[in-house]
């Protein structure tokens, strides 16, 4: 079974330049240049993907070019959740074809589900695939944050294959109380400001948008962090303090396209209905 552990580059999308195709090519320069810079997988087809703006065909090319770009080389987690529960499970079973080495569902629906429903959730992916099957936990999405409590329940579904999570809580301590409840759990921090001290509760890496913009930076605060080296850490972690500010100020996507374009990686516009930054903002940033 793979491991997933490391820094996961959440990666965007490329569209072509009406911003209405995916443009294969550019995306795989994408892949190329972000695994070039030490990450230790990616995530495609979550929120910075802008998946929710695309149809589910497209989807199911985005997920089939990124893990044929890899080629096996790192973990690839594939993004599936529909509004509907039966597109999820269609969704999952072509990522599955396509080479992703775990599916990531997260309970996405018009009416925010129960937790008895979110378990049914769970496990109708589970029957669908053969590969892990990843909690998302994306509270702002969804209006449900999956607790301690409930990540225990899904684990015990099937704790060969409920492994891995990226966690978008925006809470530290959902780390240490996920680990208390569910000991070897791959709990990937999902805010990129609480990487360090996630890492520190014993959390088995992050997966988030920005290590898809700055991989190295990232990269080497989980390098320094594994080695023991926490000054060197937390140097790391600072020199990306002025980013983590502007974080603050602009949505994670558009700021993480805007810096893609401005580190010159061909990534086209965003689909509308999004728009890109306004100039003086992207020259702020």
């Amino acid at each position: 079974m793979t491991e997933f552990r490391g820094v996961f580059a959440n990666l965007l999308t490329a569209f072509t330049s009406d911003g209405e195709g995916f443009d294969v090519s550019a995306q795989h320069d994408y892949v190329q240049w972000v695994l070039a810079h030490g990450v230790h997988g990616v995530s495609v087809s979550l929120s910075s993907g802008e998946f929710g703006y695309q149809l589910m065909d497209e989807r199911a090319e985005v997920i089939a070019a990124v893990a044929r770009s890899v080629a096996r080389r790192v973990p690839v987690l594939a993004g599936v959740s529909e509004l509907s529960l039966k597109g999820t499970c269609e969704l999952a079973v072509r990522a599955e074809a396509s080479g992703a080495d775990a599916v990531m569902v997260m309970p996405r629906s018009y009416l925010v589900l129960r937790e008895d429903e979110v378990i049914n959730y769970f496990s109708t992916v589970l029957r669908a695939v053969r590969i892990p099957v990843g909690i998302y936990n994306n509270p702002g999405a969804t209006g449900i944050d999956i607790s301690a409590e409930l990540y225990e329940k899904l684990v015990a579904l099937d704790p060969g294959r409920v492994t891995v999570s990226k966690d978008g809580s925006g809470s530290l301590f959902r780390t240490s109380d996920v680990l208390n409840r569910c000991p070897g759990f791959a709990l990937l921090q999902g805010h990129a400001n609480l990487l360090l001290g996630a890492l520190l509760y014993g959390a088995a890496g992050g997966d988030f948008v920005l290590a898809s913009v700055f991989p190295a930076h990232v990269a080497a605060i989980y390098a320094a962090v594994q080695a023991g080296d926490i000054p060197s850490a937390r140097r790391a972690h600072d020199r990306l303090i002025p980013v983590f500010r502007l974080m603050q100020q602009f949505d994670v996507t558009r700021l993480a396209k805007s810096i893609a374009t401005a580190r010159g990686i061909r990534l086209g516009p965003h689909r509308a209905p999004v728009l890109a930054l306004h100039k003086a903002e992207c020259e702020a940033i």
